[in-house]
């Protein structure tokens, strides 16, 4: 009972865990911003905005929002929708059971906030609109938008959509902007030209996305940047290889040229090329592993090769080092005779000195 105990409280943290990950993204709210004040016969300049959270930007991250849609609700009989776009994605609108949606597919690798290999989308949704104010029959307009949906994809290690795994994040809630249309015209205003169509080619099923995804004819082809090695291999030599190391040092014989190297890079879009490998000398060798990513961006991995002195060389350089010891004891014992000598020398006329004292002395008693 104690281990199956054990076992239950595991499966309730994974479950937990899960779940965390799979709520992990959220829309926070919905926001209207522009003008709240127009003269008739003026423009009408606003931003849709879909504030989400729990994505990340950057390249490294692999889910990200592939769509966005919200109900848009207006007067549009004195409300004229001159146009509808974002920076990020292609934008439509569509009639489904009475209803105007806004609708948006992901732009491929427009920029700021790309994630996903840059080909999904990681920040808040902006949708720019206009509209023209032509015979207003009131003086005050509400203009609203409500229950957002972002579908959320994974892109796979080859940059390929995974739509198996699509998620879709809701929020039921609405945000209205208020018109307030002033007494007096802009007279210098131009009328519109062209207004936005309603368009048939929605994509709020997963089949037709993923149809709408695949055969887009203005779909980029978006490179790596990815130039790491994912191993370095070397025959008889282990230099514990880390892709962010990009220096290493091995000794080998003075009778090697060359050395066997394998590699493999992170990307199979990446390419390489080895120099140096081969008429190694006493000095500066150095082999050159140039990773080259799909998108021609370089990294440089150096081996900087130490050559071993052979046997031979050791031996020689032992005898002279024994040549050299003999000589300095030569050395030291011709420096201590010299000096025995002038001693005996300098004792022999002191014991001289000391004689003619001593003669003198008995000579005078």
């Amino acid at each position: 009972m104690k281990y199956i105990k054990y076992l239950i409280i595991v499966l309730l943290v994974l479950i937990k865990i899960n779940v965390n990950e799979v709520n992990a993204v959220s829309i926070n709210e919905l926001k209207i911003e522009g003008n709240k004040e127009v003269k008739k016969q003026d423009y009408i300049d606003l931003q849709f905005k879909v504030i989400n959270s729990g994505l990340k930007a950057g390249n490294n991250h692999t889910l990200g929002i592939q769509y966005v849609y919200f109900v848009l609700d207006y007067d549009n009989k004195d409300l004229q929708l001159v146009s509808l776009n974002s920076d990020n994605f292609n934008i439509e609108l569509t009639k489904i059971d009475n209803k105007l949606y806004v609708l948006g597919t992901v732009k491929e690798g427009a920029g700021a906030y790309m994630c996903a290999r840059n080909l999904l989308y990681c920040g808040d949704v902006i949708v720019n609109a206009k509209y023209y104010i032509n015979k207003p029959s009131k003086d005050m307009y509400d203009i609203k938008i409500s229950n957002p949906s972002i579908g959320l994809l994974n892109i796979d290690s080859d940059r390929n959509y995974t739509f198996d795994d699509l998620e879709t994040i809701d929020l039921e809630n609405e945000y209205i902007h208020k018109i307030k249309i002033l007494n007096e015209k802009n007279k210098k205003s131009i009328k519109p030209k062209t207004l936005v169509k309603l368009s048939d080619n929605t994509f709020l099923t997963t089949n037709k996305l993923n149809k709408k995804v695949l055969n887009n004819p203005n779909r980029v082809s978006i490179k790596s940047d990815n130039n790491y090695l994912k191993s370095i291999n070397i025959d008889n030599h282990e230099i514990g290889f880390n892709k962010d190391k990009e220096f290493y040092t091995i000794n080998v014989n003075d009778n090697i040229d060359s050395i066997n190297i394998d590699v493999e890079t992170e990307d199979s879009n990446a390419t390489y090329k080895i120099t140096g490998n081969n008429n190694f000398k006493d000095n500066d060798n150095k082999i050159n592993i140039i990773v080259t990513s799909e998108s021609g961006k370089e990294r440089i991995y150096t081996i900087d090769i130490k050559i071993k002195e052979s046997s031979n060389n050791i031996i020689v350089e032992e005898k002279k080092d024994n040549k050299d010891k003999s000589n300095s004891i030569v050395g030291y014992a011709k420096i201590g005779g010299i000096s025995l000598i002038a001693l005996i020398i300098i004792i022999f006329i002191v014991g001289k000195i000391k004689d003619k004292k001593i003669n003198k002395y008995l000579d005078e008693i």
